[in-house]
């Protein structure tokens, strides 16, 4: 279990998103935060930075799964600032219950259901589209109300999962862009307010507005209403004067970044840990207004130390060379004013790269491990010889940048000493046809299977010969890992980064140098030739993985970051 300080302290992993899909950055994070639930005893909260009225519907769905631990906190700061995050919180009775005829947002129109939706349009007194209610086909719930003007949405209404209003956006009919919204709480208070960058316009000098965020005095005096209020739009001057009314009881705050540093300040001095720990998973949104939290603490936080960390997941320089541009993502973590306290790198090999460019820059490795996907690896004990001597894997998606036609080329030079082997392809993109189209031409079509997508690892490495990574470029390739687990040896390129943190050459596997594919179709084929080569090396990258990537080692490795950090 961890130190006891470690419990002292709250530790926030910052990401911009949990979508239904997810990104493979925040599959990283929720993976992180089960582990250190699992292993350490701590929990974690996960800490999105973009308005997602669904967030909490999302989050249920995630949770409910059993890829992910179902104790993982995650909140928004939307959320947060606007109250939606109170556990007692009531259903409002405009979550889709209320049938069109005595919706009290619309008496006087004429509903119009649409025929096999569940959604209703509304006219006017002239029989012209006033206002079209969207309902979430998935759950039946109310998603939001767009108002229409001369045929041109002007104005939508947002709601959250509760069905409360969440939101009131103003378009201009014209470009068809956002220009104003204004962000209410659960009882319809107006509590902050938003005005929009116009592209390719011209407004009105009473509509010149500065570009931001403004907060309403229902945020700093505590003012609220006890009555919910309900949509009247009736046209987009209604719509303006009532954005001057709103607007005349707010002040600027400024940018998106002052905006989510005002709100992370709101949520992290209502935490009650001596020490605040910050993980920035999405550098570009998010780490401005952590390093800002940090340097320029509000309230209960100044009485906290508070440390700024960002992770890498992926190369941090753009194409093939080290010393080329940064990537945006990484532009403010490791060139900015605000320094991190550290840098989070997944290999030794990236850590060294980083250091070299950067020397001041704090950078220590911590790797992926296999926290979910790992009760599958326990279930099966990772033990049993491959059944399929012929089986070769390569679990990538369907991209360019996985070579896949590369790795075609190379199979056949393997088939022809060793006509029985067979290649599986596990994973979907947009080089599906391209990648069938090469199958045909060198004639494979008897010797590669397109598996698609599969969740379930134990059936793809189980009773795999070996498997094959031929990438241009990784961050920290998860499939070697399953693969390790499993016994199962890897033939990879030597690229940045990943396979050679994980890969010990001709002991647990194979590295060849990027794009040597002669060099790679002869370790591919003693592989599959040479049973006894395969088992020896799949023992080795099994007890690989046991002492440097299984869930307790890397535990370890991030309660030591954290707790290094405050010394």
């Amino acid at each position: 279990m961890a130190q006891p300080a470690l419990h002292d302290t709250d530790i926030l992993f910052l990401n911009l998103d949990m979508g239904k899909t997810l990104t493979g950055i925040e599959h990283s994070a929720l993976a992180r935060a089960s582990l250190f639930i699992d292993e350490l005893g701590v929990h974690p909260l996960i800490v999105t930075f973009q308005y997602r009225p669904e967030l909490q519907r999302n989050v249920a769905a995630l949770l409910g799964s059993e890829r992910y631990h179902s104790a993982t906190r995650i909140k928004g700061l939307y959320d947060c600032l606007q109250g939606f995050d109170d556990p007692a919180l009531p259903v409002s009775e405009l979550k889709g219950t209320l049938p069109p005829a005595t919706d009290p947002s619309f008496i006087g129109y004429t509903p119009a259901p649409v025929e096999g939706h569940k959604d209703v349009r509304y006219l006017n007194g002239q029989g012209r589209l006033f206002a079209y209610k969207v309902y979430s086909k998935e759950h039946g719930e109310l998603i939001h109300i767009n108002y229409f003007e001369k045929g041109q949405k002007v104005a939508a209404d947002i709601y959250h999962t509760t069905g409360h209003r969440s939101s009131h956006r103003l378009y201009d009919p014209n470009s068809r862009q956002r220009t104003h919204e204004i962000f209410y709480s659960p009882w319809g208070t107006p509590l902050f307010f938003r005005v929009f960058e116009r592209e390719g316009t011209e407004s009105s000098p009473e509509e010149r507005l500065a570009p931001g965020f403004y907060l309403h005095t229902s945020l700093t005096t505590g003012q609220s209403f006890s009555q919910p209020t309900h949509a009247s739009f009736e046209s987009t001057a209604t719509g303006l004067r009532a954005i001057d009314h709103i607007l005349g009881q707010c002040t600027f705050l400024g940018d998106s970044t002052d905006f989510s540093l005002y709100a992370l300040n709101a949520l992290t001095t209502r935490l009650k840990g001596e020490r605040l720990w910050l993980l920035n998973d999405k550098n570009k949104f998010t780490f401005k207004a952590s390093a800002l939290l940090r340097d320029t603490p509000v309230g209960a936080n100044r009485e906290k130390q508070i440390r700024v960390f960002g992770a890498l997941h992926s190369t941090h320089f753009q194409g093939k060379e080290l010393d080329t541009k940064l990537k945006t993502h990484y532009r403010d973590l490791l060139e900015g004013h605000d320094a991190p306290n550290g840098v989070v790198a997944l290999t030794q090999v990236q850590t060294r790269d980083v250091k070299r460019r950067f020397p001041d820059q704090n950078v220590v490795t911590v790797p992926h491990t296999l926290s979910a996907s790992y009760k599958a690896v326990k279930s099966a004990n990772g033990e049993g010889l491959p059944t399929q001597r012929s089986k070769i894997v390569y679990v990538a998606r369907l991209s360019p940048e996985k070579q896949h036609l590369k790795a075609l080329e190379i199979l056949a030079e393997v088939v022809k000493h060793a006509p029985q082997v067979c290649l599986h392809l596990y994973g979907e993109g947009g080089e599906r046809d391209k990648i069938k189209a090469r199958i045909e031409a060198l004639g494979l079509e008897r010797h590669v299977v397109l598996e698609g997508y599969c969740n379930d690892i134990a059936s793809i490495y189980r009773d795999a010969q070996c498997a094959i990574l031929t990438s241009v470029m990784e961050g920290f390739p998860l499939t070697l890992l399953e693969a390790m687990a499993f016994r199962c040896p890897v033939v990879a390129f030597d690229v940045r980064y990943g396979p050679s943190d994980m890969i010990v050459p001709d002991e647990t596997g194979f590295l060849v140098a990027p794009n040597d594919t002669t060099a790679f179709a002869e370790h591919l084929t003693r592989l599959v030739v040479e049973p006894g080569l395969a088992r020896r090396l799949g023992d080795h990258a099994r007890a690989r993985f046991k002492t440097h990537f299984s869930p307790s080692s890397v535990a370890k490795r991030w309660e030591e970051t954290i707790m290094e950090s405050f010394r």
